[in-house]
């Protein structure tokens, strides 16, 4: 059911869809993708396979549904990729971004998730600031048997003027680390009793001791 982001969606601000790697997340983003991709550019943001095994499907997913001329395209998460994505979220694109792949403990924070740490990092408000753009958590979660699913999405995360932080680097990573609680309090309440359809469940239960 879109009707609750349809306004967000039929304007012109650039949209941050930010989705965990939960149940079939795969086809909750084709589906998102196919819905919007002719009123606006549709980008999945994500790490470089040659770093992240098992990302190369991401690079054949415009092939297998859409096209080179479909409005759908994939970047990666390095220089060039991060300035293609800010070009396009300041023209008003549809970027998915997944906040729980980890590309680096040294720049990560922990959060209390399912009674345990998650380190996360803090590029999805940082890159919402610097483009305007809207973010909106989502999760795709299952629904009967097979790939049946149901895609759930969280109310518009506000995030700090860049303006009002600029100068202040400890009140700006405060004011992101509260957005990154935001949206994992929202996964939260899907993932706690669904544990077993995301995918880094293995992980995060051999984390030893309560947060």
């Amino acid at each position: 059911d879109y009707a609750a982001i349809e306004p967000l969606l039929n304007s012109t601000r650039g949209v941050l869809a930010v989705v965990p790697h939960h149940a079939h997340y795969i086809l909750s983003i084709v589906m998102m993708a196919e819905r919007y991709r002719e009123k606006r550019q549709v980008l999945l943001f994500y790490g470089r396979p040659e770093e992240n095994p098992g990302n190369e499907v991401f690079d054949r997913l415009s092939h297998w549904f859409w096209g080179p001329r479909s409005n759908v395209g994939f970047v990666h998460d390095t220089p060039k990729g991060l300035a293609t994505a800010i070009r396009a979220l300041r023209s008003g694109a549809l970027v998915f971004i997944m906040p729980d792949a980890l590309r680096s403990e040294d720049h990560a924070l922990a959060i209390p998730f399912c009674g345990r740490p998650i380190s996360v990092m803090l590029g999805t408000p940082a890159l919402a600031r610097k483009t305007d753009a809207a973010v909106l958590p989502m999760i795709s979660t299952p629904r009967g048997s097979g790939l049946a699913f149901e895609t759930r999405f969280d109310e518009v995360v506000p995030v700090a003027n860049e303006e009002i932080l600029l100068t202040d680097d400890t009140q700006r990573r405060v004011a992101d680390y509260r957005v990154m609680r935001r949206i994992f309090t929202f996964y939260e309440q899907f993932i706690s009793v669904q544990m077993l359809y995301w995918q880094n469940a293995r992980k995060h239960l051999s984390i030893d001791g309560e947060y």
